[in-house]
């Protein structure tokens, strides 16, 4: 989206993080020595999103830190953020409210969580990894279809589904490397794709010092560094808001 941005001043493509890991890191690397190699102490500053960007970058810290400027959270903290489980962990231990979860990491606990969440509303999503990548709504799974779906995706979390009707808010946030927020963005969803479940195509900005708050104590609880954003919905049989984080 940014390669649109009328404050883009270039633009460079690399590989897709997601789907070549190493061939994101290679270009990643050969793209901070040019910028390096610049006027004087005019390293690069380095903003890594989304959650293989991320990967990669946690997992290969000093080689980048290196070449550029980079806010980067501990390892623990990518690992209980990064992982849907353990942040729904986390945000039990810290009072922050979320969707009731199961994690499956077998093809008996898949089927038997399904089972125990049935008929009430559901979701079936991979333990790692974004967007609608794996996403099912409401899946009745025999052993093939538990088996296929692990090997594809593997651990997964079973998870209550907030109808959706409720709204969605998101909290982007950037903490500097003390510890303290230097920027914050709230969100509303306004659109998303596919229209089931899935990233969003159109936000407008709003004010929301309660979910602000929230998603600062859910991030400082692991003390947090960098870029991350919070996603709440709204539930409207209860008017309470879900919320889980996203890095």
């Amino acid at each position: 989206t940014a390669f649109w941005s009328s404050f883009t001043a270039a633009r460079h493509l690399l590989p897709d993080a997601a789907e070549d890991a190493e061939a994101f890191g290679r270009a990643l690397l050969a793209l901070l020595a040019r910028l390096n190699a610049g006027p004087a102490g005019r390293r690069p500053v380095l903003l890594p999103m989304e959650d293989a960007t991320l990967t990669w970058v946690v997992h290969h810290r000093a080689e980048v830190q290196a070449l550029a400027d980079v806010l980067l959270p501990p390892d623990e903290a990518y690992a209980a953020l990064a992982d849907k489980a353990a942040t729904m962990g986390l945000a039990a231990r810290v009072g922050v409210p979320h969707p009731s979860s199961v994690t499956a990491a077998s093809v008996d606990e898949l089927m038997e969580a399904a089972r125990e969440m049935a008929p009430a509303e559901f979701i079936v999503k991979p333990s790692h990894g974004a967007g609608s990548r794996g996403l099912l709504y409401n899946p009745v799974m025999d052993e093939v279809e538990a088996a296929a779906y692990l090997a594809k995706h593997g651990t997964a979390v079973v998870q209550e589904r907030v109808p959706a009707e409720g709204d969605a808010v998101g909290v982007s946030l950037l903490f500097d490397a003390h510890g303290a927020v230097a920027a914050h963005f709230v969100h509303k969803r306004l659109r998303q794709f596919p229209n089931s479940g899935g990233p969003s195509t159109d936000r407008v900005g709003i004010a929301h010092p309660q979910l602000l708050e929230l998603s600062v104590t859910l991030l400082r609880a692991v003390h947090w560094r960098g870029v991350a954003m919070v996603e709440w919905k709204l539930d409207p049989r209860t008017g309470e808001q879900i919320g889980r984080a996203h890095v």
